[in-house]
């Protein structure tokens, strides 16, 4: 073997193709289904007002960036990805799980 990986030698169960389930809905027209990923417990019923809250949050992170540019809305906005909540205080993580803050 020459060390790459094609999906014909690739152990399914493991590795960069592990996938843990699988998530199938069928909908009749009309209806609707929410996935709500989270580390914390959240009221299904609710994903609707989930939805809109995040993306109101969104919009006030763009209307926080410090100046009138696209670049810096942008930037602003993918800085948000790495705040995170450590108890009552707020910090950055670098982005991978290994990394400490």
């Amino acid at each position: 073997m020459d060390g790459t990986t094609t999906l014909g030698t690739v152990n399914l169960s493991s590795g960069e193709l592990f996938n843990p389930f699988v998530l199938r809905f069928d909908l009749s027209p009309g209806s609707d289904a929410a996935v709500i990923a989270s580390t914390e417990r959240h009221d299904v019923a609710k994903a609707g007002e989930y939805r809109q809250a995040e993306i109101l949050r969104r919009c006030s992170n763009v209307m926080r960036a410090p100046v009138e540019d696209d670049f810096v809305k942008t930037l602003t906005v993918a800085a948000d990805q790495f705040i995170v909540a450590r108890g009552e205080q707020k910090t950055v993580i670098a982005g991978y799980h290994w990394f400490s803050d």
